[in-house]
């Protein structure tokens, strides 16, 4: 459903879509790296590897500038 709306209004549902990529980024730092180190990873944990790692295509198609210019280096609505 979140797909649909963001394919008819991409630019509202951004924070949306970074909010999912800073927590599959943060899941593949914490949890799946130190078992990628240590060689313990199981088939489960391989397969949300993989699907948390095609996050990448999200990060190469995301507009940095527009997230920069609305959402980083806004000036304070207060």
């Amino acid at each position: 459903m979140l797909a649909l709306l963001g394919l008819r209004h991409p630019l509202r549902l951004l924070p949306v879509l970074l909010f999912e990529t800073t927590g599959k980024l943060l899941w593949l730092a914490i949890a799946a790296q130190p078992q990628a180190v240590d060689g313990t990873l199981d088939d489960k944990t391989t397969d949300v590897v993989f699907s948390c790692s095609l996050v990448v295509v999200i990060i190469a198609v995301t507009p940095r500038a527009h997230v920069w210019r609305s959402h980083i280096a806004r000036p304070s609505l207060a």
